[in-house]
């Protein structure tokens, strides 16, 4: 089976590779800009990465038909809701609880509830 190869993939990705790699070392002061190197890194790097592409191995291999798994089964986690409570009797309302003191209730002169000893 002959695979895809993607050799101008390689070209145009080494040639922008050496020609951006010459401009950052023409831009760090590395060689100046008469230096036959600057022009030489596209074009080394353009034929580097044809034959990187070349050679690559690219594509898929085939997959082996594994059967997937289905999702895990957490019904054993899962309890039943919770019952309705009961709904009120009928009859007298319940009265309110009783209410912590506070200032207002203090300064009027009410005193606080006995608290039941424990």
């Amino acid at each position: 089976m002959r695979t895809k190869k993607r050799w101008l993939l390689g070209a145009i990705s080494g040639f922008f590779f050496g020609l951006f790699l010459g401009l950052t070392l023409l831009g760090f002061g590395v060689y100046a800009l008469d230096n036959v190197a600057l022009t030489s890194l596209p074009i080394i790097f353009l034929v580097v990465g044809v034959l990187g592409a070349l050679w690559g191995p690219l594509g898929r291999k085939k997959a082996t038909a594994a059967p997937v798994p289905g999702p895990p089964d957490y019904s054993s986690f899962v309890s039943a809701p919770a019952p309705a409570p009961p709904p009120p009797p009928v009859g007298e309302p319940t009265p309110p609880p009783p209410t912590a003191p506070t200032l207002q209730n203090i300064a009027e002169g009410d005193t606080p509830p006995e608290q039941p000893a424990e």
